[in-house]
């Protein structure tokens, strides 16, 4: 199925998703058609949901200028022909950590009249089978 795209000089087309389930774990070479990039990066998952418009894959790429890995999603018809890569993976620096989740601030979720300065539920959601 050919998409044709005006603001992009290339023709994509959805590439079948057993042909990329086939390339599961390896690393592959594709032109993002909507970024105007080309990825190098190990493909992830394939998400078959059994429309061409709608199949998805994740890639962990290597993002320029230090290569940072990063899990990035694609839609299969917004890509060009993912083909398998052989050339030399480049340096790469790990993902940072994710930050950790903020801790609820003093008085939260307390209800009219807590006043305690401590994380409670809200009123509402003790009493929420009463309405």
């Amino acid at each position: 199925m050919y998409h044709y795209r005006p603001y992009q000089p290339r023709v994509t087309y959805a590439q079948p998703v057993s042909v990329l389930q086939n390339l599961m774990g390896r690393h592959i070479q594709f032109y993002g058609d909507v970024t105007g990039r080309t990825y190098i990066g190990r493909l992830i998952f394939v998400g078959d949901t059994g429309d061409p418009a709608t199949d998805y894959i994740e890639v962990e790429v290597y993002l320029p200028p230090d290569n940072r890995l990063q899990v990035m999603t694609f839609y299969t018809h917004q890509i060009s022909e993912a083909v398998p890569y052989t050339g030399p993976i480049p340096p790469y620096q790990p993902a940072p950590p994710p930050s950790p989740a903020p801790s609820p601030s003093p008085g939260a979720g307390s209800g009219p009249g807590n006043g305690t300065g401590s994380w409670s539920f809200p009123w509402w959601w003790m009493n929420r089978n009463s309405f």
